[in-house]
């Protein structure tokens, strides 16, 4: 009975401890985050830029693929996305590097790192699609400096999945929106973001 009674307590300060890890803060606008209660602070731009963090559960939307005739070693260029994903959110300071967003530096903001879905058709059998470069329209990948993205196969649903992400300071200390993403290039126009590929043959097959 001893044990037992110990093994609860033990369970409830772990569950205490996990949930003091995060806060849910409510902004102005009615959105609600929940972010870890350890700050960050980032020095220079591509610090910030590559600690994105895209890995999170996304609930795709399957309903809109685009079509594609794919023929193997012809380059293709899409432009624009179907889904929008926003998360790991976080409190975060930055230096003077900010200003030239018209931010203020070692001042709290919200930010967090998003993430762009694009579907096209189902790749036939022993082809892949290989991204050619990525150039000011497209965001960035985990653990790459280029800007680029990736072509995943999904074959329960018979699609090509396109995905590059971006960082996004989304609120100020007051909670208010800044709407500021980092590249800037998609504030404008979603036709902005260009995923440019070629088909190669697929040696897995």
């Amino acid at each position: 009975m001893k044990k037992f009674n110990l093994l609860i307590i033990i369970l409830l300060l772990f569950c205490s401890c996990h949930e003091d890890y995060f806060s849910l803060i409510r902004m102005q606008d009615g959105t609600t985050i929940k972010v870890p209660t350890k700050n960050r602070f980032y020095r220079s731009e591509d610090e910030f830029i590559y600690s994105l963090s895209p890995h999170f559960p996304k609930d795709y939307d399957f309903s809109s693929i685009e079509p594609i005739n794919y023929s193997i070693d012809s380059i293709y260029a899409v432009s624009g996305y179907n889904q929008l994903f926003i998360d790991n959110w976080e409190i975060a300071f930055f230096g003077e590097w900010i200003k030239s967003y018209d931010l203020e530096p070692y001042k709290p903001y919200y930010v967090a790192t998003k993430v762009f879905v694009k579907y096209l058709s189902e790749l036939p059998k022993g082809l892949k699609a290989t991204p050619r470069r990525g150039g000011e329209h497209m965001g960035y990948i985990p653990n790459n400096l280029q800007r680029t993205f990736t072509a995943v196969r999904d074959t329960s649903h018979h699609c090509l999945i396109l995905t590059t992400s971006i960082r996004y300071i989304g609120y100020n200390s007051d909670r208010i929106k800044t709407d500021i993403n980092i590249p800037s290039f998609i504030n404008n126009d979603s036709t902005n973001l260009i995923w440019d590929f070629i088909i190669r043959e697929d040696g897995w097959y």
